[in-house]
């Protein structure tokens, strides 16, 4: 299996988990990028990364997050191609000044 789940950083996922769940999304996107530089293939926390960073209107950043979740997962994923579609439209709304 090409991913392993933030096995090593079981307590910083949690931590990261409960600010996203407590609407903390500037500490929980800070904990969740820390994760994926220390495990770069933790399914988990990119996914973490990428809701947070949509929750903050960083739809760009988001959207290259997903796609990264996208590749590591194998397989394809409703949630997450939904979210893309979000991202993508999120993004042309703001260069139009919609967003």
């Amino acid at each position: 299996m090409l991913y392993k789940e933030c096995d090593r950083a079981t307590g910083l996922y949690q931590l990261a988990y409960q600010h996203y769940q407590e609407k903390r999304f500037e500490e929980a996107c800070y904990l969740f990028q820390v994760l994926v530089l220390l495990q770069p293939s933790c399914l988990s926390a990119w996914k973490g990364f990428a809701g947070c960073l949509k929750m903050l209107k960083y739809f760009a950043a988001a959207r290259e997050c997903y796609l990264q979740y996208r590749s590591l997962a194998g397989q394809e994923d409703l949630s997450t191609l939904l979210h893309l579609a979000d991202c993508a439209l999120s993004v042309g709304k703001q260069k139009e000044g919609l967003g």
